[in-house]
């Protein structure tokens, strides 16, 4: 699918479809003491499973908010940005693992020949974020029910005319009318006005709660247990640390599925 789609033009230019491309262009006007002390404020607030809560996004956009671009986008994109070092293990992986790791959101962050943090963003995403994760997950849903499954947005000539966009057309200030501007004001005069003005919708389950409730029993069997496959590979300690965090009501949901998933898979091979 990523063949038929990117060409040399393409890969020069920004792509459409992203996460974060907003908050990396707030990320970039914050000032570095500014970003700190959010951090550091992030730190203390309460856990909420909400991820449209206020003090939750607060806490994701500081949290990376001081980082380097890359690794800003990898923190609030993946599972375990903070405790990777320590969750793998020594005689496994070598000490330069993490980096190692990141090269691929380096090299797509690099790639574009342009200043414009929203820009890169969304090259990022478009190599990363949509074929390894939102269009892996369609796909693999869709044929599980026997359905073909296409993306209209994503067809060559509507990709290479998004690359082409200024970022003045993609966004419009940081309110969430701003987002999309450009796909709303075209379909203004079809879509009633509410769902013109409706905020972004997300897909999540609640993976919180069933960590907490249907899935502690599994979890605790597959991956608490005195056979764990993943012992070969991870630290257990970190994994019992988290775990009992979550317990006691922080949201790790996210990484208590890798975690699970991964187990599974290892018990399947």
């Amino acid at each position: 699918m990523r063949d038929s789609l990117v060409d040399e033009n393409v890969c020069q230019k920004c792509r459409g479809g992203s996460v974060g491309g907003n908050q990396a262009e707030l990320a970039k006007r914050v000032p570095g003491p500014i970003a700190a002390v959010g951090n550091a404020l992030s730190r203390m607030l309460p856990q909420y499973s909400d991820f449209r809560h206020p003090v939750r996004r607060f806490s994701q956009f500081f949290g990376a908010a001081a980082l380097e671009p890359e690794q800003r986008m990898l923190r609030w994109t993946g599972f375990f940005p903070d405790s990777l070092d320590e969750l793998l293990r020594e005689d496994r992986f070598s000490a330069t693992c993490s980096e190692a790791l990141m090269e691929s959101y380096r090299v797509a962050w690099e790639r574009p020949d342009t200043d414009s943090s929203l820009a890169r963003t969304l090259a990022l995403n478009f190599e990363t974020y949509l074929p390894e994760d939102l269009l892996l997950k369609a796909d693999r849903c869709s044929m599980a029910h026997g359905l073909e499954l296409r993306s209209p947005f994503l067809d060559t000539s509507v990709m290479e005319f998004a690359a082409g966009l200024p970022d003045r057309m993609r966004i419009r200030g940081v309110r969430q009318r701003g987002l999309k501007w450009i796909l709303r004001s075209a379909f203004s005069d079809l879509l009633p006005e509410p769902i013109a003005r409706r905020p972004k919708m997300g897909f999540a389950i609640p993976l919180p709660l069933w960590f907490r409730t249907s899935w502690k029993e599994r979890f605790e069997d597959l991956v608490l247990s005195d056979g764990v496959r993943l012992g070969a590979w991870l630290n257990v300690g970190p994994i019992r640390r988290i775990w009992a965090e979550h317990q006691r009501g922080h949201d790790h949901g996210h990484k208590l599925w890798a975690l699970l998933t991964l187990e599974t898979w290892l018990r399947s091979r």
